[in-house]
């Protein structure tokens, strides 16, 4: 497995649930020392809620993205921008970004063609083009069946 010194984690709060984040994190830290982990909504939005107790549990800076007009992608424009930023310091060499939302597919592009490791986490549901733009994509629904993989491995272990 590859090492990288300095990961950017970039989260849609809006496309991903909060519950399988814990799960990501600890993949992604085998790859080195995540710098950077935000979480892109409008968390003054009831239905995002968990997204902040996930936040704090997993040390996630929440990035506020304020809802002005409805339909408007201002947590996708604010994540992007972060991402441009970073890339234009040159101070990460692996991005993940957690979304299955196909805006994030010239981005990624741009990234990739920025000497920059991508790795996208999301649900099924993403498109192929968005998965085919990382390096890496993997689908959240393993991390979970790994996870209870490993819960069961642990509990036949403790049985005998």
């Amino acid at each position: 497995m590859r090492r990288f010194n300095s990961i950017e984690m970039h989260i849609d709060a809006e496309n991903v649930s909060s519950k399988k984040i814990g799960a990501v994190i600890s993949r992604v830290a085998k790859y080195g020392d995540i710098r950077t982990k935000h979480c892109y909504t409008d968390f003054s939005n009831p239905t995002v809620r968990p997204w902040l107790a996930a936040c704090n549990e997993y040390s996630i800076t929440p990035i506020q993205a304020n809802t002005i007009v409805t339909g408007k992608n201002t947590s996708d424009l604010e994540l992007v921008k972060d991402c441009v930023m970073s890339m234009a310091r040159g101070r990460t060499n692996l991005m993940v970004l957690v979304s299955s939302d196909s805006d994030f597919t010239s981005t990624v592009r741009e990234l990739r063609e920025a000497g920059i490791y991508t790795i996208g986490v999301g649900e099924r549901k993403t498109p192929r083009a968005l998965q085919n733009a990382y390096n890496e994509f993997w689908f959240l629904i393993e991390e979970i069946i790994q996870i209870f993989i490993i819960f069961l491995m642990n509990l036949v272990k403790s049985t005998y």
